[in-house]
């Protein structure tokens, strides 16, 4: 192999890596929001969830599963917020093994409870999405320093998520986008 055809091969590699990381820039900020809303705020919301009873359903069967075959996207909802309590178990976590510093446990557990259902669904519907998203990030900052420090690998995702959508905005499928537009042509 002679150094010109080796020269060339390496040119070619690199224009090759140009183009392809060219096509990735146009890639639009938008899929990638909408992406970490949902990450993000589904992490949230099914811890969430596992801290009441007596709610009712809201289970988002976006996929089905293998006994759900003509259910595909269709929300399994049901709210009833007058049974709805938080678990014992839940107020036991965070007297026991959470131990929250400057609160006392079950108000943790409350705020901890309540944010983890107000923000993710912020952030599902792409509503005050950036607020939702501070809050988590707040919610995230505690959790790693306080609760699980040894889980900074998860919580650092969970962080770049919600960085990305402090930052770039919840994109054009949320209803702050839906505002945005209605606000501009009135």
């Amino acid at each position: 192999m002679s150094d010109t055809t080796a020269g060339g091969t390496v040119r070619s590699a690199l224009d090759l890596y140009a183009h392809a990381t060219a096509a990735l820039g146009r890639i639009p900020d938008w899929p990638l929001a909408l992406l970490a809303r949902f990450s993000a705020g589904g992490v949230f919301w099914i811890s969430g969830r596992n801290k009441v009873t007596g709610c009712g359903k809201f289970d988002l069967n976006l996929l089905p599963g293998p006994s759900e075959k003509d259910q595909w996207l269709s929300p399994d909802i049901s709210f009833d917020f007058s049974t709805c309590q938080i678990k014992s178990s839940t107020f036991f976590q965070f007297e026991d093994l959470y131990q929250v510093p400057l609160l006392p446990s079950d108000l943790a557990a409350r705020l901890a409870t309540f944010g983890e259902h107000l923000f993710p669904l912020l952030l599902f519907l792409g509503l005050a999405t950036r607020f939702g998203a501070l809050g988590l990030l707040g919610m995230t900052f505690v959790i790693q320093t306080f609760v699980f420090p040894h889980a900074w690998t998860t919580h650092g995702m969970w962080a770049v998520a919600l960085l990305f959508i402090l930052f770039k905005g919840p994109g054009k499928i949320s209803l702050d986008h839906l505002i945005k537009q209605t606000m501009r042509t009135s």
